[in-house]
Formats: C-alpha cells, sequence, structure tokens
C-alpha cells in the first residue's frame, strides 16, 4: 500500500505543478502581448504562432486598432510587430515603406511623431470628394 500512496501523492503533485505552469505561460504570454517593455522583448513565447501571419500593413493596422485614438512611434510598432509576429525578424527598412504607404492611402495619419488610424473627421476629408457636402443622420 506504501507503494500506491507514494504514486498517488506524486500524480497529485505532477498535475499540481501542470496547472501551475500553465498558469505562469498564460500570465507571460499576456505581458508579453500588452506591450509593456522588459529586458529583453524577443525572448521567445513557448506558444503557438498562427499558421500564417499577416502582412504588415494589416498587422501595423491591427496594432493601432489596439492603441486608438493614441496610436505608436514606428520604433513602438516595431518593437510589437516584432514580439507578436516575427519574433525579432521585421527590420525598420521593411516596416517604414509600408507605413509611408498606409498614410498614401489614408489608412494612417502621423500627428506629433506618433502614428494614428484617422478619426472619422479625418475620413470623411479623405473619402469624400472635394464639392461634396457630408450629411449627418
Amino acid at each position: 500500500m506504501a507503494m500506491d500512496d507514494f504514486l498517488d501523492f506524486v500524480k497529485k503533485r505532477k498535475t499540481a505543478l501542470l496547472e501551475e505552469l500553465a498558469e505562469l505561460e498564460a500570465a507571460e504570454r499576456v505581458y508579453r502581448q500588452s506591450g509593456v517593455g522588459s529586458q529583453n522583448p524577443m525572448l521567445p513565447l513557448d506558444m503557438k504562432m498562427p499558421a500564417t501571419k499577416p502582412t504588415i500593413k494589416v498587422a501595423v493596422i491591427k496594432l493601432l486598432e489596439d492603441t486608438y485614438p493614441l496610436g505608436l512611434t514606428a520604433l513602438e510598432i516595431l518593437e510589437r510587430l516584432n514580439r507578436r509576429w516575427w519574433q525579432g525578424d521585421l527590420q525598420r527598412t521593411s516596416l517604414s515603406p509600408q507605413i509611408t504607404r498606409l498614410k498614401h492611402e489614408g489608412k494612417v495619419v502621423s500627428e506629433r511623431g506618433t502614428w494614428k488610424l484617422p478619426n472619422k473627421q479625418d475620413l470623411n476629408e479623405y473619402y469624400l470628394p472635394k464639392n461634396t457636402v457630408e450629411v449627418d443622420k
């Protein structure tokens, strides 16, 4: 019987430790995805990434949606993209042209060094023809 008691103890302890490990990994994942700075933000997460990562432009829009209306600097965008999808492989020289394209498409605006999604008024000015009057309903 002593052997059975010992094996039951080991099994219960192992289950408890695995549950605690799962909670710690979930907390780590939430912390890293929150965008809070850390000593080494490029440490890998032990989690499966989506089968396909978004294009740079789509990823930038998703990040800016998460921070709307505050926005992010280009370096903050780069850091968060690398943490969330690129694991440190995305270079500034690849990001900058995509942000510029988004700006020319009217999908982002730059204000005081931060990139933001345009507010509704900015979108109206961009998409409505010059001789069109906006009507509120």
